[in-house]
Order: C-alpha cells, then sequence, then structure tokens
C-alpha cells in the first residue's frame, strides 16, 4: 500500500472527505504520478468511478509511462470493468516489461491468457512464473490446477496445486467444489470428493454447482439415490438454469 492510500481513509463515512483530499493534493502536485495512481484505485475500488479513475491512469501514465503499478492497475481496470481485452493485454506487457517480478501481474495476465485468447501455453508460463514469485497467492495455485487440468490433461499436478490453495485458503467454496470434481471424474476418489463437496456447500450454502455436483456423486457413484434427489432440488431451487428434462429423469424428480 502506498504511502497515499494509507493517508486517505477507504470506509464510507470518509469517502467524500477522501475524494476532496486527493483532490486537494493534485492540485498542489499535479505531475505527481502516483497520487494520479491512487486516486484512481480509490475511484474505482471505493466509489465505482470507472470512467473517473481511468483519466487518471492515463495521467499517470503520461506523467511516468514506466510506473509499472499504474500499467497493472489500468489493465485491472480495463479487463474487469469495460472488458477492453486487447489493451489490457498490452498494460499486462507493459508492467511486466519494466518490473518482470510482479507476481500479481503474471497471475492475472495469465488468467487474460487463458480466459480471453485461448493461449493456454503462454498462460501456464505466467502461472510458473508468478508462483515462483509468491507461493503463497491461492488463487494463482487454484487458476494454475484449472488450466492443468483443462487443457493440459495435468491431473496430478493439478491435484497437488488445488491442494496448495485448499490450505491457504481453506473456507473457499470453489475451491472445495473444483477439487471435488477432479477427485471424482480423475481419480476415483469418491469419499473424498464427498467431503470436498460439503465443504464448499458449508462455506457457500447458496452455490448451486456444488449441490448439484454432489448430487451427481450420491447417484451415479455413492447409490445414495434419496439423497442425491434432495440435493439436486436445492440446486434448481437456488439456480433454476441447472434444471434440464435429462437431469429431472436421472434423479426422478417430475
Amino acid at each position: 500500500m502506498s504511502f497515499f492510500s494509507k493517508l486517505f481513509g477507504g470506509e464510507p463515512e470518509q469517502q467524500a472527505e477522501s475524494a476532496e483530499n486527493y483532490e486537494k493534493m493534485l492540485a498542489a502536485y499535479p505531475n505527481n504520478a502516483s497520487i494520479h495512481n491512487d486516486y484512481a484505485v480509490f475511484l474505482k475500488r471505493q466509489l465505482g468511478q470507472y470512467e473517473a479513475a481511468e483519466g487518471h491512469y492515463i495521467e499517470a501514465l503520461k506523467i511516468d509511462p514506466k510506473f509499472a503499478s499504474a500499467h497493472y492497475n489500468y489493465a485491472l481496470l480495463l479487463e474487469k470493468n469495460f472488458n477492453e481485452y486487447h489493451e489490457a493485454k498490452d498494460h499486462y506487457e507493459k508492467c511486466l516489461a519494466i518490473d518482470p517480478n510482479h507476481a500479481n501481474a503474471h497471475t492475472n495476465y495469465a488468467n487474460l491468457l487463458d480466459d480471453q485468447f485461448n493461449e493456454y501455453d503462454e498462460a501456464k508460463e505466467h502461472y510458473e512464473i508468478a508462483l515462483k514469485l509468491d507461493s503463497s497467492d491461492a488463487e494463482a495455485h487454484y487458476n494454475y490446477a484449472v488450466l492443468l487440468k483443462d487443457h493440459f490433461n495435468d491431473y496430478e499436478t493439478a491435484k497437488t496445486h488445488y491442494e496448495k490453495a485448499l490450505k491457504l485458503d481453506p473456507d473457499n467454496a470453489y475451491f472445495h467444489n473444483n477439487y471435488a470434481t477432479l477427485l471424482q471424474s480423475h481419480f476415483r476418489e469418491y469419499a473424498k470428493a464427498k467431503k470436498h463437496y460439503e465443504k464448499a456447500i458449508e462455506a457457500d450454502p447458496e452455490y448451486a454447482q456444488a449441490y448439484y455436483n454432489y448430487a451427481v456423486l450420491l447417484q451415479q457413484f455413492l447409490w445414495e439415490e434419496k439423497k442425491a434427489k434432495e440435493y439436486y432440488i436445492t440446486a434448481i431451487k437456488l439456480n433454476p438454469g441447472i434444471r434440464n428434462q435429462q437431469a429431472d429423469d436421472y434423479f426422478g424428480v417430475e
């Protein structure tokens, strides 16, 4: 966290005062790239003012084109809030050219390459670099595991990284659910998969996909038909879009 981020609070009751303080600082120091960058982060995260945030990122990068953090933060805004994937890609690359040890940039660049460009080999390389730089990033381990499972059929290594992700973030419902599907589909470890579906549901009682996947496990591999039907019914109550005629027939739901 930068000096200016520490200086100006982000609590709801402080937001108006914080914005005013940033404006005063910029009036006094209009060519300070760090203030523009920090104000942009504040505008995005605290106020949801994405267009205003973009203006300050652009200004920060005009002042200092080699400001790695501004490139990174702007890339996140472009990707997550404007769906400007090609431009986001450009700014991730600029960030990493300036600071090749920026672990979060490697991780988010890998996410982008995987999700939007289908550049799986390059995404794999950037996840590996990110995890060498910061092995404590649970999301990086999880996303790397998903990539390995879905696009490289490297189930053993994927399993290792799911386990690392869960060790770092043991209450993450998505991690438990996806790890359970791997255990079920590729290792036939049904009892262990059952345990992780239950943990997913415990962590997020409204996670419809976990109920659905658990129902499939119960019906197909553990032969607990009554319980499977109950979990399927819960899943379609939580998310009616999951429901389909084939599943209704499979679970005996009319």
